[in-house]
């Protein structure tokens, strides 16, 4: 079996990274606080049979929620080495290479490939409720 060859890259990009996705959950954690909203405006004006489709999002959003935060703490992880190897080598950081995080970065895209569907479905829900 072969072995995977791990990418190297600078901490700068690392930190980057990190920082761009923070970024980019706290955006994507305003748009479900949003969507929740939508959902319960949704509920007070309509009958039974939006019940099933509000239900069926809300659960989705819990999900998509509880994702969202686990993606948030792993990311202030990978950013709490980078700030002790900072620390333990302060002279010569800069010149340092580490392992890239392509897991962090596999699982992010998958994050917002999910989230970009889920929103395509809640605006198709809201389009035959509203």
């Amino acid at each position: 079996m072969e072995k995977v060859k791990t990418r190297k890259v600078h901490i700068d990009d690392l930190h980057f990274e990190n920082k761009l996705w923070l970024k980019q959950l706290a955006f994507y954690k305003d748009e479900l606080t949003i969507f929740q909203k939508r959902l319960d405006e949704l509920a007070l004006r309509n009958d039974k049979d939006t019940a099933i489709g509000i239900e069926k999002f809300q659960n989705q959003l819990f999900i998509h929620n509880t994702n969202l935060e686990k993606l948030v703490r792993d990311i202030h992880r990978s950013e709490t080495v980078i700030l002790e190897a900072a620390q333990e080598n302060i002279v010569a950081i800069d010149h340092r290479l580490f392992a890239d995080h392509q897991e962090e970065r596999k699982n992010m895209q998958t994050y917002e490939r999910l989230f970009a569907d889920y929103k395509r479905e809640f605006y198709e829900f809201l389009g035959t409720w509203l």
